[in-house]
């Protein structure tokens, strides 16, 4: 299982402020560090590489040059 609170802590980042950053639901981060829910799919992909390169992830997210 990954554990989004320790990628968010990680990058010195509030639940909102990492909720922006990535483009996720604020709840739906608040729910994944409660264990309410955990995260699948496409969402789990993107934790993966958030975990490994956030930089690269927040360029794609927030590139001006689409």
């Amino acid at each position: 299982m990954i554990d989004a609170r320790a990628i968010r802590l990680s990058l010195n980042l509030t639940q909102d402020e990492f909720a922006k950053r990535f483009n996720l639901k604020l709840a739906t981060v608040r729910q994944w560090e409660q264990g309410r829910r955990e995260p699948h799919g496409a969402a789990l992909t993107l934790l993966e590489i958030i975990k490994k390169i956030p930089d690269a992830v927040d360029g794609a997210l927030h590139s001006t040059t689409r």
